[in-house]
């Protein structure tokens, strides 16, 4: 991508001609932008990001603003935020992103450690807070959601950690290992499922998120023996909002699907000890609740860590076990699903699969990092800006670098 794309589509929306052209102008470096004429109503829609943090996996803020004010030839100086180009030092450095201002209208912080839009985390971290997107997830705790974000699982491989809450659209993650709790939805998110662990003399206990308004509450174990199997230990998670059938609903605008769907919880109790089954996520607005999972020794019966909630059109991230890698479920943002990490906000916005990245806007998180902003053409990802970035130690020889911000802005003429 040159450092400013300009591209016209057509368009008559709102009742204007067939021959009004939508222009998006994609801004990635620091100039004076000169307000143009011929624009209809005057009307400038302007959204930034900041860049991303150095190796502290949080992604950049996004601010956005339409305007109607703005003068025909008028000079604006756009600064857009950079990260630390250091890379040589990238492990042990960690350095805030730069921030990105639109004149002095509007501007958008850099992401903050694991903290920024979007959350970030791995084992060894806490989960980062996604303050507008999907939260990150991490060793011992989940970092909550923001608004439009599901809130990140928890590691659980001998320690106890809680999930983090989702926003207003997104669900809660899974607690994990040692009584963890399920974080708790939002206004249209589910809870997310507990973690317990049981030993042949003792047990630990977490209790399941609640849902929202328009969603279930998380499952759990409720008692104290240890006494297994037994079907009445356990609290199902509850269903959520179901939405399969309905258009009054928001329409994802890279897929053009509608963000809907059965909002249940799929745990279920036919099969106890099946990893599927155990401290589900409760179901959502539209969106399923994620599965639990369960580990096994010879010595105990331990819940890795309770699936995520589901949230507005979207799925709750399944909790995982596989060898020493202990994983609960992320709760679903707006319309992205939930992985480790919370998801974000539209269908592509997925929380990472494969480590404690939360989704951001219109961008699927991977390893890591909280996710930025994507740039799609035709349905393809051809860009991606404000990730937050590290040299992650478990992914030898891997290293997410983070990304710098950019400035969009779109006018018909």
């Amino acid at each position: 991508m040159s450092e400013v794309m300009i591209s016209r589509r057509g368009g008559g929306g709102s009742g204007w001609s067939s021959e009004t052209k939508l222009v998006t102008e994609y801004i990635t470096f620091n100039r004076n932008w000169i307000v143009p004429n011929g624009v209809k109503d005057n009307q400038f829609s302007v959204r930034i990001f900041g860049a991303g943090c150095t190796n502290g996996y949080g992604s950049g803020w996004m601010a956005n603003e339409v305007y109607t004010n703005l003068q025909t030839g008028q000079a604006i100086n756009i600064i857009i935020g950079k990260i630390n180009p250091d890379y040589n030092n990238i492990i042990t450095s960690q350095s805030t992103g730069g921030t990105s201002s639109f004149g002095t209208y509007i501007y958008a912080n850099g992401g903050d450690g694991l903290h920024g839009g979007a959350g970030g985390g791995d084992s060894r971290s806490y989960g980062g807070i996604g303050y507008q997107f999907g939260g990150g997830a991490g060793g011992r705790s989940g970092g909550s959601g923001g608004p439009w974000g599901g809130g990140g699982g928890a590691y659980g491989y001998q320690v106890s950690g809680n999930g983090g809450h989702g926003g207003t659209y997104g669900g809660g993650g899974g607690g994990s290992f040692y009584g963890g709790w399920g974080g708790n939805g939002g206004t249209y998110g589910g809870g997310g499922g507990a973690g317990f662990e049981v030993l042949s003399s003792s047990q630990w206990r977490g209790y399941g998120g609640r849902g929202g308004t328009y969603g279930g509450n998380g499952g759990y174990v409720h008692t104290s023996t240890t006494t297994f199997p037994s079907t009445d230990l356990y609290v199902v998670p509850t269903n959520g909002t179901n939405t399969i059938t309905w258009t009054n609903v928001a329409k994802d605008d890279i897929t053009g699907e509608y963000l809907r769907g059965n909002g249940v919880a799929l745990s279920s109790l036919s099969s106890y000890f099946s990893a599927n089954n155990l401290s589900g996520g409760g179901g959502g607005y539209g969106g399923c609740g994620g599965l639990g999972a369960v580990s096994y020794t010879n010595y105990r019966w331990a819940s890795q860590g309770g699936g995520g909630g589901g949230g507005y059109g979207s799925n709750g991230g399944n909790a995982t076990y596989s060898g020493s890698e202990l994983w609960s479920g992320g709760g679903g943002g707006y319309g992205g699903d939930g992985g480790k990490g919370g998801g974000g906000y539209g269908k592509v916005s997925k929380g990472s699969s494969t480590g404690g990245g939360g989704g951001g806007y219109y961008c699927p998180a991977v390893y890591t990092y909280g996710a930025g902003v994507g740039i799609w053409e035709n349905g393809i990802l051809v860009a991606r800006f404000a990730d937050g970035g590290a040299f992650t130690w478990y992914q030898a020889n891997t290293r997410c670098y983070p990304k710098q911000g950019i400035c969009i802005i779109q006018y018909y003429t």
